[in-house]
Order: C-alpha cells, then sequence, then structure tokens
C-alpha cells in the first residue's frame, strides 16, 4: 500500500479489506433481489435473467484476477528497509532528511518541472528508516500473469 510517511497497523488493513468484502457482496446480494425477486424495469422491460449469472461471474473473475496479480507482485518484489547508523563513538544517530527528487520531464503534452519530496515529520523528529521495493531478478510468473489478465478482462467484459 502506498502511505508515503505514515504507519498503517494491521488491522486497518484488515478493516478496510472486510468493509470492501461487505460492501462488493451487498451489491451482488442487491443485483440478485432486484433481478429476481423484486422484478424491476431497466428501459421498460424485465431485467433479463441471465444478467445476474453474468454480473456474478463477472466480478469474480476481476476479484480473482487482481487478487492473482497482487499476489504475484508481493511474491515478484523484495522489501528492503534502511535505517540510518549511529556515528562512531555515539548512541544518538544524527539528523538526517529523506527526500525524493524528481527530475523534469515530459508525458505526452504536458511538462513537469522538478521537485524534491520531503519526508514528513510527525514529531519533529527525522524518519527512523526508509522501506524500500525492489523487483527480483528472473520472475517465473508468466502463465499466472496470463491467467490474472484472462480473468480480468474477461470479467471486465462480460
Amino acid at each position: 500500500m502506498n502511505t508515503i510517511g505514515i504507519s498503517i497497523s494491521e488491522w486497518e488493513i484488515y478493516a478496510v479489506t472486510i468493509a470492501g468484502i461487505i460492501s462488493q457482496l451487498g451489491v451482488l446480494a442487491f443485483d440478485a433481489v432486484v433481478t429476481y425477486y423484486w422484478r424491476w424495469e431497466k428501459g421498460g422491460r424485465l431485467i433479463p435473467t441471465y444478467a445476474y449469472p453474468l454480473t456474478l461471474l463477472g466480478t469474480l473473475g476481476v476479484v480473482m484476477g487482481m487478487y492473482i496479480c497482487a499476489y504475484i507482485i508481493e511474491s515478484s518484489t523484495k522489501e528492503l528497509e534502511w535505517q540510518p547508523n549511529a556515528t562512531a563513538g555515539t548512541q544518538k544517530i544524527p539528523r538526517r532528511r529523506i527526500l525524493w527528487v524528481q527530475k523534469s520531464q515530459t508525458v505526452g503534452d504536458q511538462g513537469f518541472k522538478s521537485f524534491v519530496l520531503y519526508a514528513p515529520f510527525t514529531d519533529g523528529s527525522s524518519p527512523r528508516s526508509l522501506m524500500t521495493s525492489q523487483r527480483q531478478p528472473a520472475s517465473t510468473f508468466h502463465n499466472l500473469t496470463l491467467i490474472a489478465t484472462v480473468l480480468s478482462l474477461g470479467g471486465m467484459y462480460s
């Protein structure tokens, strides 16, 4: 999760995940009730009975494809946590600032100037560590990537 400068606790991740699952299941349940029980109309005609199974299969395809993509990314990257060393002979870590430098560039027809982002300080002190994520060489997820792509696109267009 991209959370620069703040830490997200494990329970917050689980809470958001559970809220998302409940929301998605609620939408699927609502679709089933509208299609089979309330028999709503769309454009002056009843919603066809095949609409719900396609919605369900499409949703499951997108969810499973995205889950597989997340698994591939998590498995093919290596996270490192960088921590400053204390200077020789002292117990105190000198104050350092972490910053990100972005060079100027043009993307399409839009120009971006160079800039620097400073790590936010919540308590006035410097950050104690920096987390980086790097791609591991020689990933062997080609077939799984193809499956995830087919599931996601098939689910989206069903």
